[in-house]
């Protein structure tokens, strides 16, 4: 059951100041991430407040979350809160690392009644290894890496030994790839703007054994390959761009084409990052509201998830004054879902569709009604 309680503005003043006294001191030097570009518009300060937790939604401490040169560390609860760091106004980022999983990357439309996040951390182990001198592949699942013989650096000088390869694939289907996926889907190509569709990510890091990072040498190439989920192989085209992820700018960067065999997308790539094959398509932004129906007010916390059948769907989460936003398809209908925490585990509270929309655009705002919900009214005194 849902609890609402209104307590007197002296209450919840001396409430907010302890919250905010006890957050860490983030580093307040000059940040530097903003793309610098009339692309995402001009530079901005902004709040971001958020958790970090694992795919099984545990939270994470001691997570290491940064944009620029600002930074704070989650805490027990896995919440951190990032304040006044340069962003753009339709572009910010921010980066989690902690020992042991894949590094978080997290871009996003910021809103001007603040900025909530949930980023799924995900876990990193070694797949398989590779001696540098012969080259060879490791695969998974859904995807593979394969090195060329005398291929690899250690901090820029050629290295000779063991390759440890972690992987991680990202479906674009999944319901939680939008928790768990990096950065946004967003590419800048030729100093354009465009959205992306996704039919196959992954995640690749190369460490020794003592897990310092290795890189590919100058002039060779590793080959990726990227299995295409079963929902959209009959569109998958039979050649697609192939996007690396800029993890300090927060967009993808258009950098090669992969070819499609037998349902498996194939192509060359010069260093790692995250990649991912995607078409390009037009988008718009949307901005919206969600207000609790009994009481008029602004909903926070909710998620939000925007979706449609070719494109997959995306999340946000409401800030405190109810507004979510982001980038969706042009010209295509959406469905729109609202859920809430209820005792640890979502509860949808709302349903709805969106038209086909080719403009920015503001909807209406959405009220939902809470499940077991009870309003106490009083004055708390003593």
């Amino acid at each position: 059951m849902i609890k609402y309680f209104r307590l007197s503005l002296a209450v919840l003043a001396l409430i907010l100041l302890t919250f905010y006294a006890c957050k860490k001191e983030e580093n307040a030097e000059p940040d530097s991430t903003n793309t610098s570009n009339s692309l995402f518009g001009s530079a901005v300060s902004i709040t971001v407040k958020g958790k970090v937790c694992d795919v099984n939604g545990v939270a994470i401490s001691g997570a290491l979350v940064k944009s620029g040169n600002v930074n704070s560390t989650t805490d027990v609860n896995g919440m951190f809160i990032l304040n006044d760091f340069s962003a753009n106004q339709k572009l910010g980022c921010i980066t989690v690392e902690k020992a042991g999983y894949f590094k978080g990357v997290r871009s996003f439309l910021p809103k001007s009644g603040g900025n909530e996040l949930q980023i799924r951390l995900l876990t990193k182990s070694v797949d398989g290894t590779i001696n540098s001198s012969v080259g060879g592949t490791v695969a998974i699942q859904n995807g593979s890496v394969s090195l060329p013989a005398n291929g690899v650096l250690l901090n820029n000088a050629p290295y000779s030994g063991t390759v440890n390869v972690a992987i991680k694939h990202f479906d674009p289907m999944s319901t939680n790839f939008s928790d768990e996926m990096p950065g946004s889907l967003v590419g800048v190509t030729n100093d354009s703007v465009s959205g992306l569709t996704s039919y196959g990510m992954l995640g690749v890091e190369l460490t020794d054994n003592s897990g310092h990072l290795l890189q590919i040498a100058n002039g060779k190439t590793a080959t990726l390959t990227f299995k295409v989920p079963a929902s959209l192989q009959a569109s998958a085209p039979s050649s697609i761009d192939l996007w690396s992820l800029d993890e300090v700018k927060g967009y993808w960067v258009k950098e090669g084409v992969a070819t499609l065999v037998n349902n498996v997308y194939t192509g060359q790539v010069s260093h790692f990052s995250f990649w991912n094959c995607d078409v390009s398509t037009d988008f718009v932004y949307i901005n919206g509201q969600i207000i609790n129906s009994q009481t008029q007010q602004p909903l926070q916390g909710a998620t939000i998830t925007i979706s449609s059948p070719n494109f997959g769907s995306r999340n946000d989460l409401t800030n405190s004054q109810g507004q979510f936003s982001g980038a969706v398809p042009n010209g295509v209908g959406l469905s729109i879902t609202v859920s809430v925490n209820c005792s640890g585990s979502q509860t949808v509270v709302y349903n709805g569709n969106l038209p086909a929309m080719s403009t920015n655009t503001t909807i209406a705002a959405i009220a939902v009604s809470l499940p077991g919900q009870t309003i106490l009214t009083g004055t708390v005194v003593g």
